[in-house]
Parts: C-alpha cells; sequence; structure tokens
C-alpha cells in the first residue's frame, strides 16, 4: 500500500491512482483517463446501466405479444414482471461477497452473463417457466450491475471526475429506457 502523500498547495490530497491536476488542465497529470484503459472500463461499466434500462423499457411492450404467444395468465405477466425486482434484490444483496472475491471486473462479467443468459432464455421460452427463468436471471443481472457499477466506476476513475462518470450509469439508465 502506498504512503500518504502530503496535500498539494490547494490542499487536495492527491489520488493514488491519478495526481492533482495542473491549473487550468482537465485530467490529471501523468493520466489520459478521456482515452485509453480507463474510457473503455468506463464504457463498459455504464453499459450495466444501458442495459437494465433497457430491460425495463422493452418488457413494457414485450408483455403485449409474450401473453397470447405463451398463453399466460394476468397472474403469470405479473409474477414474469415482478421477478425482476425479487431476483434484483437477490443479485444485489450477494453482488458486494462476490466482487470481495472475486473481483469487481468479474462481478461485472456475471452481471452481463445474466443479462445475456436471461435474454437468451427469453428468446426460446415456449411457456410460462421459460419465461420465468428468463426474468429471473435478467434480475440477478440488474442486481449485480446496479451494486458493482458504480462502485467499479468510482474505484478507477480519478477523483476529479469521479462524480460526474459514477452519475453517469444513472443517466444511462434512462438512456436504455
Amino acid at each position: 500500500r502506498p504512503e500518504p502523500q502530503a496535500a498539494d498547495a490547494k490542499g487536495m490530497s492527491p489520488h493514488p491512482i491519478a495526481p492533482a491536476t495542473d491549473p487550468g488542465s482537465a485530467a490529471p497529470r501523468g493520466c489520459t483517463w478521456a482515452s485509453g484503459h480507463l474510457a473503455r472500463a468506463v464504457v463498459i461499466s455504464t453499459l450495466s446501466s444501458i442495459i437494465s434500462g433497457y430491460d425495463q423499457g422493452v418488457m413494457a411492450s414485450a408483455l403485449l405479444t409474450m401473453r397470447p404467444d405463451l398463453n399466460l395468465t394476468s397472474l403469470e405477466v405479473e409474477a414474469c414482471v415482478g421477478a425482476v425486482n425479487i431476483a434484483a434484490a437477490f443479485g444485489g444483496l450477494i453482488a458486494g461477497t462476490v466482487a470481495d472475491r472475486l473481483g469487481r471486473r468479474s462481478a461485472l462479467a456475471i452481471a452481463h452473463l445474466c443479462f445475456i443468459a436471461g435474454s437468451a432464455a427469453l428468446a426460446v421460452c415456449v411457456d410460462f417457466n421459460g419465461a420465468l427463468i428468463g426474468r429471473l436471471l435478467q434480475g440477478v443481472g440488474v442486481g449485480f450491475a446496479l451494486v458493482i457499477a458504480p462502485i467499479y466506476t468510482a474505484e478507477i476513475v480519478p477523483q476529479e471526475v469521479r462524480g460526474l462518470l459514477v452519475s453517469l450509469g444513472d443517466v444511462c439508465t434512462n438512456l436504455g429506457i
């Protein structure tokens, strides 16, 4: 672990990943956060939010065709819609422990795999059970993504842009919808 560094002339302690900025500079010295590895990591992190928002928005119209195609009752439709929230709560509760054990990137990968597996299950389902399994998998992905993506972003970006880039996840959820 690096030794604590003295505060600069402005009284700000430098971030361990990116040193303090030069006056008039938008990016930290020695760090081009807006390009390269860091930008890709932030984009991947915010993709979780876009996918989550897209899932919420597209299900409203998808249920119109799913109900007659799968012969779903009103109760089954409600179960498919509500299953995401229940599974998201479960995913959110275990996401922190999984991220601590496997790492943030691995936890984000699990979230994305849950989104993909859930979408695939929904694409091939022929009855209520298949639709419910797909929605539960998507819900676990939502829970993981909503917990891990902001943490991952906050840990990797310089303090000068941390608030902006962490809040980008909320903006991306709305873009997805």
